[in-house]
């Protein structure tokens, strides 16, 4: 609560009185699967407040977004999956780190090298094919990649936590989404001293032609939000 607070005083500095008249209309957004994770709907819903005539249709997607075809005013995607000829604003980056539950960590112990982690159970995204990138926080330009064998893929990340949760195994989740996890005790970073090679994310509009000003002012806030919801601090240390 007190960070959806923080997002409606936001997205109140945005508008003007006069801009609160003029939004009775529809946005149509649309979302990778990854941006579940990320808070949106919590920025959507404090958007949204202000002003209220603002109706919002969210869709969450795995496929590449369509912006023309499916009338989508606004799509948020991982800056590798943006279709050529899109205008793209980079809005933050998705950092992630590995996790396991306390309980599969006492019964199969915690990895000390990233090469213990061929004898793990592995909880990996679909996407990436078993492939794992890894960086120092303090050498980021050094991309270790390492080829897993998992035991369970899923092209959605929450499919990873709740296995992950149940003691499956070990997989990589954003910061951002289970940090407080972290915090309670229910998850334990593993190998705190590597992270994923960030991925960074853009809102994506098919022209700046005719925007209008209340898909503008969405894409400020998102812009001045997300960066602060994505840097996460560090807990591990």
């Amino acid at each position: 609560m007190p960070r959806f607070q923080a997002f409606l005083s936001e997205a109140e500095l945005l508008f003007s009185p006069e801009s609160l008249y003029q939004t009775n209309r529809t946005l149509r957004i649309a979302a990778s699967m990854p941006f579940f994770d990320m808070q949106i709907v919590e920025l959507l819903a404090a958007f949204q407040q202000k002003p209220p005539q603002l109706n919002l249709n969210f869709e969450l997607t795995s496929q590449p977004l369509d912006l023309v075809r499916g009338s989508v005013d606004i799509g948020f995607q991982e800056g590798s999956e943006v279709a050529e000829g899109y205008i793209a604003r980079p809005i933050g980056s998705i950092e992630s780190w590995m996790c396991a539950s306390p309980d599969y960590l006492a019964q199969a112990g915690t990895p000390r090298s990233l090469d213990e982690l061929q004898h793990h159970r592995i909880l990996s995204i679909a996407s990436c094919h078993g492939l794992w990138q890894f960086i120092r926080p303090e050498k980021p330009e050094e991309v270790i990649s390492l080829k897993m064998n998992p035991c369970f893929t899923s092209n959605y990340s929450q499919a990873m936590l709740t296995m992950c949760l149940a003691g499956n195994g070990i997989t990589f989740q954003p910061v951002i989404a289970t940090q407080d996890l972290v915090q309670q005790g229910r998850l334990c970073v593993v190998l705190p001293e590597f992270r994923g090679n960030p991925h960074i994310v853009y809102a994506a509009v098919a022209s700046r032609l005719n925007l209008s000003p209340i898909v503008r002012q969405l894409l400020e806030f998102i812009a001045q939000t997300m960066p602060k919801i994505t840097s996460a601090n560090d807990i591990t240390s």
